[in-house]
């Protein structure tokens, strides 16, 4: 009895741990083959999207550097319409994450919120509109926290100060 008190054991929190790495690894490949597939197969909108979910992978292990340089080469591939927000508002948050690339991710989050502006009017059914914005509401958030929690030299569009357009975006997500 005593030596099986002894004997060294793992906790369970040990294996998770070594269980969420070997399926990180195993879905990370995955993604590679996946992209490589899509480029053979020619298929641009595939490509794209699974370029940023690969790239978000690469950015949680800390390859931000290469996770930003795989987002900038699909950004033309995008499909265009709700989808295509959502990758570019993916994109520019992985943009975001490192102080060299934070203009190029409010400039991006800009465009993003012209085109969805751009839908949100083609849109007649208020409650469409609302939702709309509230699938999107990370550009709003991304576009604030970029203006308000760093010193990121940032060209502020239409004349305002950093605290008046964070204002006037909030005030905009809400309506």
């Amino acid at each position: 009895h005593r030596d099986l008190h002894s004997f060294p054991t793992r906790r369970s929190s040990d294996l998770r741990s070594t269980i969420y790495r070997e399926e990180r690894i195993d879905i990370e490949g995955m993604l590679r083959d996946a992209l490589e597939q899509s480029r053979q197969a020619a298929d641009q909108q595939a490509e794209a999207l699974i370029a940023v979910a690969l790239a978000q992978r690469l950015a949680q292990r800390g390859e931000v550097a290469e996770a930003n340089s795989l987002c900038r080469a699909q950004l033309t591939r995008i499909p265009q319409g709700p989808m295509g927000l959502r990758a570019r508002t993916e994109i520019a948050d992985l943009l975001s994450k490192r102080s060299d690339t934070q203009m190029e991710a409010y400039d991006l989050l800009w465009a993003v919120r012209n085109d969805l502006l751009a839908i949100v009017e083609r849109a007649y059914d208020p409650a469409i509109r609302a939702e709309l914005i509230a699938n999107h509401f990370a550009v709003y958030d991304g576009l604030i926290e970029l203006l308000l929690d760093n010193d990121a030299p940032i060209r502020l569009q239409e004349g305002r100060s950093r605290y008046e357009l964070a204002f006037d975006l909030h005030e905009e997500a809400k309506s």
